[in-house]
């Protein structure tokens, strides 16, 4: 974890990310509702999963500036927790 991950596996798993949510399938509708369930159960905003594009574009620029984002999230939710 110090030397950080591949950026390649990175950008090949954001590029996963972004395929599985814009191809369009024959239970595209059903898929978009489903992804938007949890949040309204909990009482967040419902359409929050519809905003991957500007969140693929925001963790792109933290990566790109050399923030390790990955690393971080690491270190706070399972070493430190």
């Amino acid at each position: 974890m110090s030397s950080g991950f591949d950026s390649r596996l990175i950008n090949s798993a954001i590029h996963q990310i972004e395929i599985q949510h814009k191809e369009v399938k024959e239970n595209f509708g059903l898929a978009v509702i489903s992804t938007m369930i949890p949040y309204a159960l909990h009482g967040e905003d419902p359409v929050v999963p519809l905003y991957i594009n500007d969140y693929v574009r925001q963790l792109q620029k933290e990566l790109d500036k050399g923030v390790p984002v990955f690393q971080d999230l690491i270190r706070r939710h399972l070493w430190d927790n």
